[in-house]
């Protein structure tokens, strides 16, 4: 079965490590040619007589294929949204679509997991608090025992998250408009308001992801209503948070922490405040997947690429109304 590779170069090194470029040269009986988007788009006739295009980041959109794309059956993309990547015409050819969007779902659930248990430990102000006053004290902590996490949103990444706290004593609270009290309980947890995920959490994780709805979603008035001693974690979008609404929050509440992974503008501008605030924890939009991690989408793919060829229902398929439906 003949197929292509088309991405950027640096790209295909990461997404499918030498491993998983064997194991799909064995399912389809050869090993493929590797393009870069610019030189397809140079030279569209290579597109004749491939069944099978595994794509990732840098492969352009590619509705300009579709007249040409004689033998086309199924295209994978070893990334997550695929709404630029593919058009109507894609759609209305019948072609299958098939994504790697959920090879990101572990590594932010994992680092949200971490930053969860170090806050529950007041760990950044135990750290700085030792580095800058020299000061050898355990202060008063939550600790993880019996304590209290909320998860703003119940999506993939979220429900990975939530099946690492269940091995834990913590108390998940979880706030959705997908789940209501007897869901949540069926499922070892508790069905808070958002409102009330503020009010009673110890450490609030937001997972939410950026819609017209859900733009600034989270208010100044929720950061000042948390306990005390409490932190807010952001590893989903910054649109979601009324930014300078939080920076007034956190302005007022010193003792609350904002773990900020992502924010509304990235990177932040230089005189950003969120720079000089003690209580604010920065980093530059690492919780998703990074490094090695990111060869789980070339496995992502062959997991689906070996489905596919054994007539299996596709993982990750993509169809056109999820583009309308989700972020």
């Amino acid at each position: 079965m003949k197929a292509l590779y088309v991405m950027d170069k640096d790209v295909f090194g990461w997404a499918f490590d030498d491993e998983t470029k064997k194991e799909i040269a064995r399912l389809l009986g050869e090993e493929s040619a590797f393009v870069t988007g610019d030189y397809l788009k140079a030279n569209p006739e290579m597109i004749k007589g491939i069944e099978v295009l595994f794509t990732s980041y840098g492969a352009g959109a590619l509705d300009y294929l579709w007249p040409i794309a004689d033998c086309l059956k199924i295209v994978f993309f070893a990334g997550g949204s695929v709404k630029i990547l593919i058009g109507n015409n894609f759609w209305n050819k019948g072609i299958i679509i098939a994504n790697a969007g959920i090879a990101n779902d572990p590594p932010v659930a994992e680092f949200a997991f971490a930053q969860i248990l170090l806050a529950l430990k007041r760990f950044f102000f135990h750290s700085q608090n030792y580095k800058e006053n020299k000061e050898f004290k355990a202060y008063e902590s939550f600790g993880a025992y019996k304590s209290n996490v909320g998860i703003i949103s119940y999506g993939a990444i979220a429900k990975h998250l939530c099946r690492l706290l269940k091995n834990t004593d913590i108390n998940i609270h979880v706030y959705s408009p997908s789940l209501d009290e007897k869901t949540a309980a069926l499922e070892g947890m508790i069905y808070s308001p958002l409102d009330k995920v503020f009010e009673v959490c110890d450490v609030v994780s937001l997972h939410t992801p950026i819609l017209t709805a859900t733009q600034k979603m989270i208010k100044e008035s929720h950061f000042l209503s948390m306990k005390q001693n409490a932190a807010f974690i952001n590893t989903a979008r910054g649109g979601v948070v009324d930014e300078e609404g939080m920076i007034a929050a956190l302005r007022k509440r010193p003792d609350i922490t904002a773990l900020l992974d992502v924010t509304t503008e990235e990177p932040l501008p230089s005189d950003s405040a969120l720079f000089t605030l003690q209580n604010v924890i920065l980093t530059p939009h690492i919780a998703g997947a990074q490094y090695k991690e990111r060869n789980r989408l070339g496995r992502v793919v062959l997991e689906d690429l070996t489905r596919y060829l054994d007539g299996e229902p596709l993982r990750n398929r993509v169809r056109e109304q999820d583009l309308t439906n989700k972020a």
